[in-house]
């Protein structure tokens, strides 16, 4: 998820959001004009989380943005997704981790 924490009231917020502009720079009839990187996010088709933290500073970007002052990344981690026995697994990097790590 994306938040414009450099936006100052909702309207500019609206206009600092990748989906908003995707809409704006569509092809005339309608359709949005994903780039096939934002598809690949999406669908999780990516190496691992990494990669899609990259694609998402990318298209802040390629909006205009500056990563971390205008648009930010904001992850909704529910470890209890990936843990159990007091332990983490990231089957995407194929490690482990205790809870302290």
């Amino acid at each position: 998820m994306v938040v414009p924490v450099g936006a100052s009231c909702f309207a500019q917020a609206l206009a600092m959001s990748p989906r908003f502009t995707a809409r704006r720079r569509g092809d005339g009839r309608g359709r949005q004009a994903w780039p096939a990187w934002l598809t690949k996010v999406a669908t999780g088709d990516v190496r691992d989380n990494e990669e899609a933290l990259d694609y998402l500073v990318r298209a802040i970007e390629r909006a205009g943005l500056r990563p971390g002052e205008d648009m930010a990344i904001s992850l909704d981690i529910a470890a209890s997704e990936f843990g159990r026995d007091g332990r983490y697994a990231l089957a995407s990097r194929d490690r482990e981790f205790d809870t302290a790590a």
